[in-house]
């Protein structure tokens, strides 16, 4: 390598010279320029997209207003069932689906949960919704709502209960359809088995549906084990969870399944039928405890009535609201529902007064396959209360009475009773009883008024053998023993007019023979003369006081073929006997009927029977006094009755079966036919009603109405008889009144009284098949009818017995051993002595113990 070497001489230096400045940047204008395009670019995209953001946004809230718009129509078509309304908004894409929807709108359950025992209270649409979820597309949508329920608890109160309901629904050509949910909106069906039951159900509900099932299981083991009950060894209840909306329709917190429901064939324990049930979201799903326990209750409800009316073999024919009462208290004794008279502080007003029996019955609807009353508790409540005294008084318990009442074929509720209670109870007994139980749902039972007479009873003691007089009122504790009298004596005495005493007859006395005497006062006995009659009879008559004719003056003896040369009737002089003038007996010529005066009578000849009393025909006489020779005779008719002083009426019988009600006067100038038995056919009954041919039995005008007649009449069809009793006004020349007389079927009428006031008559007629008698009693100020049974045996016809208080406000009877009280024709008391049955009774003025 090689070097040059220079030397500063050499070399050649320059002047130091500042290095030249390098040439200036030119400035980036473009970058601003692009930053501002960003910006510029950017504030479009943003305001583009919110622009297209808020359009998202009003369309959402327009869709979401018109499916609101949707459903608030579908309310309020539910509420007005209004199928035209309902009609513009439900899709028609699947026709069974629809047709069911239709039906419940017309059954009232589309919204409504009857069937759960709730009742729908419709809100603001819009306030009600919980969630609306669309499909991407916005045509398709669920919307999910919370509907308000009333339950009632009982004692008048009610819990609201909360549900939510899902719809779907598809977006029409203008407007959002209530449509079906696809089979993805319920998922599979799924299955639960337990020891007892097995539950088909969609997966959609499978949270709540074990949990129903579970507690359903539970309430079905607690039938099993309730005594009475026997399940299948090998029980196995099947339920599906259903969801068609067909199926709300099938349940019911009732006694039966409503329309709908399947045709059980007591093959429900075996598994063999399939309850059907609404599966939880077609009900409604509870959004609480509250709402839970209300549809497990109407679940519940529905299969449990279904397994219990299998084990009892109910048949859903008679005895409706008699079976629904016991359906509700087994319900209510296993947890599920209420009983209405748990908490029934006050169930009947201060006015309301127990019913007849009959009128009981048929509250009943016994042996009844149409109700002819409501089975609401609110509107019936006698069967409950009946319940309510079986399981209280007599221990019966519910599952035995369920099924007694199934096994029973009595056409009489009383029949029944002592054959599931073991009791031997007359009506009379059992109303009695039932009356005193019936008090307690009462805001203040009903007190009767205190009687102002008192009663004189005769009565015997089976087991000493002894018998006696008594006399009672409301101020002893048990009736007062006046005589004793030998025990196997025959009896039967009358009251006196005004409570002054008795007519009696002893069929036996010491001397063997009959005796017959008037009582005044309890103790002072004044004996009846027969001399007058000893060319009739060949010894003293056993002669049958009868009643009081002739404004109270003549006691009317009856003496029957038995005791004397054919039937006769006497009379005696009440006033005479009482003030010591004579009191012998004297003979008419006939039954007797006295003017209203008492100054004139027509007397009836009777041959047969003894006891009809004028009903049968015979020759009339007109009399001026009853001994006296007869002056005029109208001719043959029966059931005389007097309108005043001068008019008389009668029934006159041709051969060819024509009936003619005649008025006439006592001077016989130009008898009237009112009526003829063929010319009643015009009148009532109601067509349907009318038998094919009537004849008179007979006829009475009304004391209080003189104008007003009233007519028995005896209709016959088909072999059939039927009792009809009307009230004809003859002036008016019409039919004012009219009753149906009820069990009369092929009846004899025995005889009738009309009482002190001439308020009530007092009917009493006989089927030839029975022992027992029927009374009806029309009470003519409120034209209203009570009729019962009188049950047993007696020595004379029953109305023989009949005693009428001196006011006409107290009915007495003997029936069975006791004493049988009306007031005012409808309010029974029993007098029932222990140790003591009495078989006559008759009113008098009170006596000082």
């Amino acid at each position: 390598m090689s070097f040059e070497w220079q030397t500063e001489e050499d070399s050649r230096w320059d002047e130091d010279v500042a290095p030249p400045e390098p040439p200036k940047r030119a400035r980036r204008r473009w970058s601003w320029w692009l930053l501002l395009g960003v910006v510029l670019v950017g504030t479009a995209v943003f305001l583009a997209y919110r622009q297209l953001n808020q359009r998202v946004e009003t369309a959402t809230e327009n869709v979401e207003a018109d499916l609101l718009a949707s459903y608030a129509v579908l309310q309020r078509a539910a509420q007005s069932r209004d199928e035209n309304l309902f009609g513009s908004l439900i899709s028609g894409r699947d026709d069974e689906w629809s047709q069911a929807q239709r039906d419940l709108l017309n059954a009232g359950l589309l919204f409504d949960r009857s069937g759960f025992g709730l009742e729908w209270m419709p809100q603001v649409a819009e306030t009600a919704v919980i969630s609306q979820t669309f499909s991407p597309e916005l045509t398709a949508a669920e919307l999910t709502t919370v509907q308000n329920y009333g339950l009632d608890i009982g004692n008048g109160l009610t819990q609201t209960v909360q549900l939510a309901r899902t719809d779907v629904y598809r977006l029409g050509a203008d407007r959002w359809l209530y449509a079906p949910p696809e089979p993805e909106f319920w998922g599979e069906t799924q299955t639960v088995e337990g020891q007892l039951l097995s539950v088909d159900y969609p997966a959609r509900d499978e949270a709540i549906v074990q949990r129903l099932a579970a507690d359903l299981e539970a309430k079905l083991v607690q039938v099993c084990n309730t005594e009475g009950y026997e399940c299948p060894p090998d029980a196995r209840v099947r339920i599906d969870f259903s969801s068609k909306p067909n199926s709300l329709r099938q349940t019911t917190t009732l006694f039966f399944p409503t329309s709908g429901a399947a045709d059980f064939s007591r093959t429900i324990w075996r598994g063999d039928d399939i309850i059907v049930l609404p599966t939880p979201t077609l009900v409604g799903m509870p959004l609480d405890e509250t709402g839970y326990g209300a549809i497990f209750r109407g679940y519940a409800s529905s299969v449990l009535t279904i397994a219990i009316n299998e084990l009892v073999g109910w048949n859903l024919e008679n005895n409706l609201a008699m079976y629904r009462a016991i359906l509700e208290r087994q319900l209510y004794e296993l947890g599920i529902g209420n009983w209405p008279l748990a908490d029934t502080a006050v169930l009947f007003s201060d006015d309301y007064y127990s019913p007849g029996f009959r009128t009981f019955e048929l509250s009943l609807f016994w042996n009844n396959p149409f109700p002819a009353a409501s089975l609401e508790f609110d509107n019936n409540p006698l069967p409950y209360i009946l319940v309510d005294f079986l399981l209280s008084e007599l221990n019966l318990g519910t599952a035995d009475i369920a099924k007694a009442l199934v096994l029973s074929k009595e056409e009489r509720f009383i029949d029944w009773l002592n054959g599931v209670s073991g009791l031997t109870w007359t009506e009379a007994i059992f109303s009695d009883a039932f009356r005193n139980y019936i008090s307690r749902w009462q805001a203040s039972p009903r007190v009767l008024p205190e009687p102002e007479d008192g009663l004189l009873l005769l009565c015997q003691n089976p087991l000493l053998a002894t018998q006696g007089m008594y006399y009672f009122d409301d101020s002893l504790t048990e009736p007062l023993l006046l005589e004793s009298l030998p025990y196997d004596e025959l009896r039967h005495f009358i009251g006196l007019p005004g409570g002054d005493g008795l007519a009696v007859m002893a069929q036996e006395s010491a001397t063997g023979q009959p005796e017959t005497y008037l009582l005044f006062n309890g103790t002072e006995r004044v004996d009846v003369d027969w001399s007058v009659v000893e060319g009739v009879t060949s010894r003293p008559p056993l002669a049958v006081p009868t009643m009081v004719l002739g404004n109270g003056r003549y006691l009317l003896w009856t003496i029957t073929r038995d005791y004397a040369n054919g039937n006769f009737f006497v009379v005696t002089d009440v006033d005479a006997c009482q003030a010591g003038s004579g009191c012998g007996a004297n003979p008419v010529g006939g039954y007797p009927t006295w003017s209203p005066s008492a100054e004139q009578l027509i007397t009836l000849s009777i041959i047969d029977p003894w006891w009809t009393e004028g009903m049968s025909d015979g020759m009339m006489l007109l009399r001026t006094e009853p001994t006296a020779t007869a002056i005029n005779s109208p001719g043959f008719g029966a059931s005389v009755f007097w309108l005043d002083e001068t008019r008389f009426g009668y029934l006159t019988q041709y051969q060819n079966g024509l009936q003619q009600l005649v008025l006439s006067d006592v001077t016989l100038s130009g008898p009237r036919v009112l009526l003829t038995n063929l010319s009643l056919l015009a009148d009532e009954p109601p067509p349907g009603d009318r038998p094919a041919r009537f004849s008179f039995q007979f006829v009475q005008p009304l004391p209080n109405s003189p104008s007003v007649l009233a007519l028995l009449v005896r209709g016959q069809a088909n072999g059939q008889t039927s009792g009809h009793l009307y009230f004809y006004d003859y002036e008016m020349e019409t039919v004012v009144g009219y009753v149906l007389l009820e069990n009369w079927r092929n009846a004899q009428v025995e005889g009738y009284r009309f009482s002190p006031d001439g308020r009530f008559l007092f009917i009493t007629y006989a089927n030839p098949d029975e022992t027992a008698v029927n009374l009806t009693i029309y009470d003519t100020h409120e034209s209203r009818v009570f009729h019962t049974r009188l049950d047993g045996d007696s020595a004379l016809p029953r109305h023989f017995y009949a005693s009428w208080s001196p006011d006409g406000a107290w009915l007495a009877m003997p029936e069975m051993g006791y004493i049988r009280l009306w007031h005012n024709g409808r309010d029974e008391r029993l007098l029932n002595f222990e140790g003591l049955g009495c078989t006559n009774a008759a009113w008098v003025a009170r006596m000082e113990p």
